[in-house]
């Protein structure tokens, strides 16, 4: 059974709101002394004033008159024998017995005012589908309750409340009953159905009405409010409510499955959940052990998935609660509703018991003054208002006692509450719960402006999951407790990082370059603007120097710095570096001698190969500057032989410094097993011997590890491209024509200018890599609607995980797309998104990016603190010393 919409503004169900009442008394939370509401204040010929509740649904209905929202709708089926007129009788008496349900709302110099009309009469039309077969009259019935929630009201004429009868067969009618909320709540559903059945069963036995007279009228309620809730009164309620939510965030930011914009949107739609019979159980004698009511539990078990949804510990939350505090109001039909702001705390990483006990003390706090309407406190604090969302106040959570499903009307009459499922959202998300001779059951209406069907069915189980948990060990961090589900948490662990995939471990970068000399010596290894070296001459030179390096004192371990710019030049020391057992230190010639000077000295390289014209930049760092344009003659002497350096998979390949953004530049170790795993079988692009690969990256970015070492290894040709080419598009698009480059990664900065200029640039290629940062899908479109290239890759990772870590396949790309996703793992890439507590975060939601596997880093030169603070021990793993890089992303 689901509730109608009216309902969820219901307040605690009886026991547990005995139970509040005897903790606020407990407790000391004694609701102030206000003066009786008295029968007829308003007859004295002045305006009927709005009631606080009633404002906003007011000014709502001015700004969108057509809007439905605002409906409240009731589908009771009727079993039995049914007298008709005795039914409509019922209803008019109704009307004639609350002033409410034949009011209008009227306006009078920008200011809303309401008016009690007299003999107001309600037709009940009678709509016979008794002749239609079955699915005939099932689809009747659809359509006319759409009809009857979707057809709006007239606030100026009264009733705002109508009824349908549909006969479906003799003894089976549909009485589909509409009311507008400002004249029917929540609340007002119980006194409905009970009034309803006591004047039904008078009319139809011929008995007398046994009814007790109303002591007040809703205008009478109206109007001594706007007199009480003035002056002192209204001062020391601001007062307690400005302290209570001061320096609270007055916006909660959930993840959403669609963008946030500024249009505000009322569409909405529902999910239902259930907590098992064995659950409610264990929740009631948690309850039970804390002195505290269900609802503090579940709202407890909700704050806590709300916060690490949304990583806020601290952030306000609705509660409806009726405001028939006065004795003479208790028995009135109307609108007598206000959203109790609750604060949420979950700061300083409370366990379970305690996070309960802060949301008692809240609540009660809050209960203690709830007359306050939450307009009210809005017009004083006038929150900065976050697009569309509502003002101070985005969840809700409500405790419902619902009417009993079935009932008895009358004398072989059966009246049935059919569930009817609400297509609005109040707000943006709003949780109803209830309790069942099953256990506890719910819905969770949402906005589906903001919100899909899956990512809110994730939430109810998450939801579930951490209450579960609570139970179960509520000494246990909340911060800490599982939300995922074993399904889920298979997903993430297991099937999205199944990547693992045969590689040689145990062998060095240079050796693969030894090879693919032997086998094909003659086919050109390497090119620039100024020549060409084919594989057998490229290890050949490289082979000299590396005699030459070992000389020195390289070896492994042994850093090496190497200042040139990108060319055959600079590809020959690498090579030569390597071989000779050390690692390499790349450094950009463009940097500034400062910054040069700082990871000379920080990755303790003795040793810089360069060239002339850059001596002097590299002098201060107090480093012995190798000019090999000046060393030809030095050289020539040394074997052409591959160098036996002893150097093993782990040993250091390059120490690559970071840019430094945040801090001093970071010196990164990467060994030969990374880079080998990264470019001997990779899964982001297909790479062979007939492939020439373009060389447009700085010495000192780590894309430069992928266009050698890739290219080299699989015997495909390296084409360094000139600085011209790259800062002007028509001449990179011709260039890349010209010399048939099929393989390239750039930055994405670079993409863009170039998409910009010459989109067609890129459409020789086979295959394209972008990355460095945030792709805008504006230009990728552009490229792909003129110039695609046979494959475009969308390609993610930091230094320490040895250049590239996720890819994904860009195809078409839609004008709605905002963004462009980073993809998957690559070969040998683990990849898991984090809370703050390492936790594994619900799909759709905001963590951190860690990363893990083969491409790992061994860590920072120098830094062993910091080393350990960013590479983590990996809980996913079983393997010793499994480690995960901690990226900073969220």
């Amino acid at each position: 059974m689901e509730p109608n919409d009216m309902s969820q503004e219901q307040a605690f169900s009886e026991q547990q709101g005995e139970l509040l009442a005897l903790l606020l008394a407990e407790e000391g939370f004694n609701v102030s002394v206000r003066p009786p509401i008295t029968r007829g204040a308003y007859n004295d010929g002045s305006p009927i004033p709005l009631a606080y509740e009633q404002e906003p649904l007011w000014f709502l209905a001015q700004l969108e008159p057509n809007n439905p929202f605002y409906n409240v709708p009731l589908v009771l089926r009727l079993e039995g024998s049914l007298q008709v007129d005795a039914l409509e009788a019922s209803l008019n008496f109704l009307i004639a017995r609350h002033e409410s349900l034949r009011t209008s709302f009227h306006e009078q110099e920008g200011r809303p005012y309401q008016v009690v009309e007299q003999d107001v009469k309600l037709s009940l039309p009678l709509l016979d589908l008794s002749a239609q077969n079955r699915a005939e009259r099932e689809e009747a019935l659809r359509l006319a309750v759409q009809q009857e929630a979707d057809t709006t009201f007239d606030l100026e004429t009264a009733p705002l409340v109508r009824a349908l009868l549909l006969r479906c067969q003799l003894e089976e009618h549909y009485l589909l009953f509409t009311a507008h909320h400002l004249v029917f709540d929540g609340w007002s559903l119980e006194i409905f159905f009970r009034e309803l059945k006591a004047l039904y069963q008078a009319r139809v036995t011929g008995m007398s009405v046994q009814l007790s007279p109303l002591p007040i009228q809703y205008a009478d309620y109206a109007r001594w409010q706007r007199e009480w809730l003035q002056g002192e009164a209204l001062a020391e309620e601001l007062a307690f409510w400005q302290r209570e939510v001061a320096g609270a965030p007055t916006s909660l930011d959930l993840p959403t499955s669609l963008p946030r914009t500024g249009v505000p949107g009322f569409q909405g739609a529902s999910q239902k959940f259930m907590l098992s019979e064995t659950l409610t159980d264990q929740l009631k004698a948690f309850t039970r052990q804390e002195g505290c009511t269900l609802y503090m539990v579940l709202l407890a078990g909700l704050e806590v998935v709300l916060s690490r949804y949304s990583r806020q510990q601290d952030f306000l939350l609705g509660m409806p609660v009726h405001t028939r505090r006065q004795v003479e109001a208790e028995d009135l039909i109307g609108m007598l509703v206000n959203t109790l702001v609750v604060r949420a705390d979950v700061q300083g990483e409370p366990n379970g018991r305690e996070l309960v006990q802060r949301v008692r003390e809240r609540l009660l706090t809050a209960q203690g003054h709830a007359e306050l309407p939450l307009e009210k406190l809005v017009e004083v604090l006038r929150p900065e208002r976050v697009g569309s969302a509502t003002p101070l106040v985005q969840v809700a959570f409500a405790w419902e006692e619902l009417p009993p499903e079935s009932q008895e009307l009358g004398p072989g009459l059966r009246l049935h509450v059919e569930p009817w499922a609400s297509h609005t959202a109040k707000f943006e998300l709003t949780v109803l719960a209830w309790e069942t001779p099953k256990g506890i059951e719910g819905l969770l209406e949402y906005n589906t402006a903001l919100h899909d069907a899956a990512s809110i069915m994730r939430l109810c189980e998450h939801w579930l999951a951490v209450l579960q948990g609570l139970v179960a060990d509520p000494e246990q961090s909340v911060m800490q407790l599982g939300m995922l589900s074993e399904s889920e948490r298979a997903l993430q662990i297991v099937e999205w990082n199944q990547t693992a995939q045969a590689f040689p471990r145990e062998r060095c970068v240079h050796t693969f370059v030894e090879e693919q000399a032997r086998v094909r010596p003659g086919d050109i290894a390497v090119s620039d603007e100024m020549g060409e070296l084919s594989y057998g001459e490229l290890n050949e030179r490289a082979n000299r120097l590396a005699h030459y390096l070992r000389e020195q004192g390289v070896g492994p371990e042994v850093r090496v710095g190497v200042c040139l710019p990108r060319s055959i030049e600079l590809v020959v020391a690498l090579l030569a570096v390597l071989k000779a057992g050390g690692a390499y230190v790349p450094l950009d010639p463009g940097y500034p001698r400062e910054r040069l000077a700082y990871m000379l000295k920080d990755s303790g390289a003795f040793l810089v190969l360069s060239r002339k014209d850059l001596q002097a930049d590299l002098s201060e760092a107090g480093s012995r500057v190798l000019a090999l344009d000046a060393l030809d003659a030095v050289l020539s002497p040394y074997p052409v032989t591959n160098v036996a350096s002893g150097v093993g998979a782990t040993n250091l390949a390059y120490v690559m410094y970071t840019s430094g953004s945040t801090g001093l530049p970071k010196g990164v170790q990467v060994t030969h097993r990374n880079i080998v795993d990264l470019v001997y079988a990779p899964t982001y692009v297909a790479l062979s011997a007939q492939d020439r690969v373009g060389g447009a990256s700085s010495v000192a970015f780590d894309a430069l590890t992928f266009e050698i070492w890739a290219a080299l290894t699989h015997g495909a040709r390296l084409m360094c491209l000139s600085q011209e080419a790259l800062l002007q598009p028509q001449a990179l698009a011709s260039t890349l024509r010209q010399q048939e480059i099929t393989t390239l990664f750039l930055t994405t900065a670079l993409v863009n200018q170039i998409a910009q200029q010459e989109p067609t640039a890129f459409s020789s290629l086979q295959t394209l890599l972008v990355g460095g940062e945030a792709v805008e899908p504006r230009w990728i479109r552009a490229i792909q609607q003129v110039g695609a290239p046979g494959r475009l890759r969308h390609i993610y990772g930091p230094t320490e995980c040895t250049t590239y870590a996720l890819s994904f396949q860009v195809e078409f790309v839609a004008e709605e797309e905002a963004t462009i996703p980073i993809g998957r793992p690559i070969g040998n890439t683990r990849a898991y998104v984090l809370d703050a507590y390492q936790q594994l975060v619900p799909i759709g939601v905001i963590g951190e990016l860690y990363l893990g596997g083969e491409g790992l880093a061994r860590g920072y030169l120098n830094q062993p603190v910091l080393t350990a603070e960013r590479f983590v021990p990996d809980p996913f793993s079983e393997e010793e010393g499994a480690r995960l890089y901690r990226t900073g992303t969220w």
